[in-house]
């Protein structure tokens, strides 16, 4: 929804049922707090003593299963709309394609080497570890790429849409930018 709605900046979006959305989630939570009388997001949660310290070791129920796959997908859909929209962009908006990637993929990596993965002797979950590098992807996006600046998009709305030629010079009088209408003035393809 947020890759949605952040690459979508200045046109109105469709009739939304973000809502519907929700309703997984939701069923998760409730399931999870009555676990013990179905057990069908964990089957079994024990404490395991037998490494050098405690773990909790658990055997996931179906609807766990359930919730990963619906997660997965919504991920992947967002990141997959995010890379689509990253290579129709400007170089500028690129950028923050980029690290809006790096910053979703990281975690979602981190947890499928858990969830589907081998569990190694010590047993820990890396998902942490990759949100702590997923930040600083999106730190990197923020402060570098002006990641959620509203200039661009702003740009974008005005100088697109506006019924009279733009065509932006730098220093050396090279053109750097040009709305469609200018484009066309001049002949060249949109």
């Amino acid at each position: 929804v947020f890759s949605l709605r952040y690459f979508t900046w200045g046109r109105r979006p469709a009739k939304s049922h973000v809502h519907l959305l929700s309703i997984a989630p939701v069923m998760t939570i409730l399931l999870i707090w009555s676990n013990p009388l179905h057990g069908l997001v964990f089957r079994h949660v024990r404490l395991d003593t037998n490494g050098p310290f405690a773990m909790i070791d658990m055997d996931y129920g179906p609807w766990f299963w359930i919730h990963t796959v619906y997660s997965y997908v919504l991920m992947a859909s967002g990141v997959a709309f995010v890379a689509w929209r990253g290579i129709r962009s400007r170089q500028h908006d690129r950028g923050q394609a980029t690290s809006l990637l790096v910053a979703a993929l990281l975690p979602w990596v981190g947890n499928a080497v858990y969830v589907l993965g081998e569990r190694t002797a010590v047993r820990l979950d890396p998902t942490p570890i990759f949100f702590t590098l997923s930040s600083i992807a999106a730190a990197w996006g923020f402060f570098r790429h002006d990641f959620l600046d509203i200039l661009p998009a702003a740009r974008d709305t005005v100088i697109e849409n506006l019924p009279d030629g733009v065509i932006v010079l730098d220093r050396q009088r090279r053109i750097v930018d040009a709305n469609p209408v200018a484009l066309e003035f001049v002949g060249r393809p949109l």
